[in-house]
């Protein structure tokens, strides 16, 4: 092989490893990069050994099909369903039923449960259906009427986007709470929609689609729940490090020049900063999640973000409290000095 041919393979195998690494590094949490060059830094200063901490669980395992509520079934005979067409319901009772109906998205099925609620509505009113018929129609609304809260926490438990919230993973930057900031807003609209409903008033069908058509490329929660713990598991390892490691300004003050650095341009700029992103964005979203998740069994959801918040809380606090401790050190041998 000529030389040429040897510099340009190697050129090739330099450009491909840069590439990957760069990829990698893309695809690594933000806390774990951050925290991970912050760790490296106090690890070369004080000679301690500070490892990246094991992944947890974070969000409780939920079996979305356990929450699907028995609906009552729309029991009318053909002949039944065809008079229909005489006060406009015909077609839309004909879909819902349909096979492709009964497995349509849960946004669209809780859309069918509205409209035909509000076409039986007009039904039972029509002068051009026989009493008889006017009858079942009034049996079959009042039931459905007494579904309402059923319909909506189907719809909840059982919509694709909104499982993808708590299932999916999405990269988050270093300033995700805009982003957060949106989807609040966004659940905040769907609890006023189920507000709604289940007290009686129709679904605006737009509205709804236009939220599930959102939420499908929100940032999930899932990814803002792995990196608080991330996040809360990164600063107790190295809290417990600095902890073991007693540094004193008094025997190390050119150390402690250069951990001063490393708390003046990586931890309060970046660390800190990236912090205060993942508190705000669950600040923003803890109420609208409660609100919204609030059935028996899927409350356990919200209920867990709130615990990592209290650990990521915890865990802030003492890591505070080391850099203290260690600002202390050196407080003190000023005050000797003096």
């Amino acid at each position: 092989m000529s030389k040429a041919r040897v510099l340009q393979s190697g050129l090739l195998l330099i450009i491909l490893s840069s590439t990957l690494y760069w990829i990698v590094e893309w695809l690594s949490p933000t806390s774990d990069r951050l925290f991970s060059d912050y760790s490296a830094r106090l690890n070369r200063v004080l000679d301690i050994s500070i490892e990246p901490p094991p992944n947890q669980a974070t969000l409780p395992q939920i079996s979305w099909r356990d929450f699907h509520g028995e609906e009552p079934e729309l029991n009318l005979s053909l002949l039944d369903s065809i008079s229909l067409h005489a006060c406009g319901l015909e077609q839309l009772v004909f879909e819902a039923n349909s096979s492709l109906g009964k497995v349509a998205s849960a946004d669209y099925q809780l859309i069918w449960h509205s409209q035909i609620i509000q076409g039986l509505s007009q039904c039972v009113n029509s002068q051009q259906l026989k009493p008889a018929l006017k009858q079942k129609l009034q049996n079959i609304l009042e039931l459905k009427r007494q579904h309402l809260a059923v319909y909506w926490y189907n719809y909840l438990s059982q919509d694709k986007s909104i499982q993808r919230l708590w299932l999916g993973n999405t990269r988050l930057n270093t300033s995700p709470a805009a982003a957060y900031r949106q989807l609040s807003l966004q659940l905040s609209q769907l609890h006023s929609i189920g507000q709604r409903f289940t007290h009686g008033q129709s679904i605006d069908a737009s509205e709804l689609l236009g939220i599930s058509k959102q939420l499908s490329s929100a940032p999930t929660l899932r990814a803002l729940a792995q990196e608080l713990n991330s996040a809360s598991l990164w600063l107790v390892t190295i809290s417990q490090a600095l902890q073991q490691r007693q540094f004193s300004c008094q025997q190390n003050q050119q150390d402690f020049s250069i951990l001063q650095n490393i708390l003046n341009k990586v931890y309060m700029p970046k660390i800190q900063a990236y912090l205060a992103e993942l508190d705000q964005s669950l600040n923003l979203l803890n109420s609208p999640l409660s609100s919204l998740f609030n059935s028996q069994g899927l409350d356990r959801l919200p209920s867990s973000m709130l615990q990592l918040q209290q650990n990521f809380h915890r865990a802030n606090r003492q890591h505070v409290q080391q850099w203290q401790a260690i600002l202390n050190s050196c407080d003190d041998k000023s005050s000797k000095q003096g």
